[in-house]
């Protein structure tokens, strides 16, 4: 009794001093919305530290898999809030690939063929940007994948997308 009691104290210790091992829980969804009004959650999937022990890498296996539509031209909205302060950038990327983890910065590696569509650095107050989706995608289906940037952590939003 007193080990079992002892190892869940060093655990919730651990837990508050590591800003990955605890905090994907704490991330709310993200929201994307089109020019028409239709709203989209999206759930974290990964985090990341930045820094000296890239492989502190997070997975969300409870992330719903919410399918986007969006439309070639069409300029989408995405909003958000967080738990780690300030916004550094952000990235938006239509992906014809995978994404998997890896032990350096920023945690996450996209294999396949990307279409960047978004990549600004971001007001220190931010919590909503506009991205245009590329008028030269071709129509079809794609993992859209939205990178959200802090001081000591990336944070991925990985969902699936029919561009139309």
């Amino acid at each position: 009794m007193l080990i079992i009691g002892v190892s869940l104290i060093c655990t919730s210790l651990f837990a508050l001093n590591n800003p990955v091992y605890a905090q994907i829980e704490n991330i709310d969804p993200l929201t994307i919305e089109r020019e028409n009004g239709k709203k989209f959650k999206i759930d974290p999937d990964f985090l990341g530290v930045v820094g000296d022990d890239p492989s502190e890498v997070q997975i969300n296996l409870d992330a719903k898999d919410t399918k986007v539509k969006i439309e070639r031209g069409e300029d989408i909205e995405v909003s958000f809030d967080t738990p780690f302060g300030d916004p550094k950038s952000a990235k938006v990327v239509l992906l014809d690939g995978s994404v998997a983890e890896i032990n350096r910065p920023p945690g996450i590696e996209f294999i396949g063929d990307e279409e960047v569509f978004f990549d600004e650095r971001l007001p220190s107050d931010a919590r909503e940007f506009e991205a245009t989706v590329s008028d030269d995608i071709q129509k079809g289906i794609y993992k859209l994948v939205v990178q959200i940037n802090f001081d000591e952590n990336n944070v991925f939003f990985v969902t699936k997308a029919k561009v139309i």
